[in-house]
């Protein structure tokens, strides 16, 4: 704290109190869009950023003004989390179903692999073949069975673009999702969700964890039912839970 009101000081010195003031409550009024987009109150956030700076005069018109010159990338800027709006949907026909959890898609002109997020599937169609099995192929076929070639489909992303084998790390939609973290949203649109819930997918979380707990609930629910895979004894034994 003692460090950033010194680096305040100096900003002051050298540019001016009011500029400085001005500029950090740009700041904060982009990171509340970008945070709280959804219900955004711009007359609300101006009144909080004025209460901590009573002296300097900060109205809606002059603050909205302000935002709107900012280059686009100042615009969107983000807090560690950010959670994807519809801007952040990407349409997408799928090309090809490889496994139960990679696809190929379309995307405009262009194709890519796509590895769904947060989950992991057993292996059907690994390089080396002594990881294939039984299971690994009864998830691909459920899969087959939910998704098919030519179907459009959503795609959104977490804090991770792509993999080492520069697939694209990416939750699956079936419909496109106006909040990708409400709960009945990924129950009823996401297809990630749906393969933990129809017990065909296990959670795999690597640098991306936004869906961690959610998910975790939903293959927990999934092994209380006994559904899919879960409902064969020699899977829980095969995974180490027997």
């Amino acid at each position: 704290m003692k460090r950033v009101k010194k680096l305040y000081r100096i900003a002051c010195i050298a540019i001016g109190k009011k500029k400085v003031n001005t500029m950090l409550a740009i700041c904060a009024g982009c990171i509340a869009i970008s945070a709280f987009k959804n219900n955004f109150d711009i007359s609300k956030t101006v009144s909080e950023i004025q209460s901590y700076m009573p002296n300097q005069n900060i109205n809606v018109s002059s603050f909205e003004k302000a935002i709107g010159q900012l280059p686009d990338g100042l615009k969107t800027a983000s807090t560690d989390i950010q959670q994807p709006n519809n801007k952040d949907v990407e349409t997408a026909v799928i090309t090809k179903i490889a496994d139960g959890d990679t696809i190929t898609v379309a995307i405009g002109k262009e194709t890519f692999k796509i590895r769904m997020l947060e989950v992991d599937t057993p292996e059907s169609v690994h390089s080396d073949a002594s990881k294939n099995n039984a299971y690994g192929k009864e998830a691909s076929e459920y899969t087959k069975s939910q998704l098919s070639i030519g179907q459009t489909i959503y795609l959104t992303k977490d804090k991770s673009d792509a993999d080492q084998y520069a697939r694209l790390l990416r939750m699956v939609w079936l419909e496109s999702p106006n909040d990708p973290f409400d709960e009945k949203e990924l129950r009823a649109k996401c297809y990630n969700a749906k393969l933990l819930l129809d017990g065909y997918a296990e959670v795999a979380i690597f640098n991306d964890e936004s869906y961690q707990t959610i998910f975790t609930r939903f293959q927990e629910e999934a092994m209380q039912n006994r559904r899919g895979l879960w409902a064969d004894d020699s899977w829980w034994e095969f995974v180490g839970m027997k």
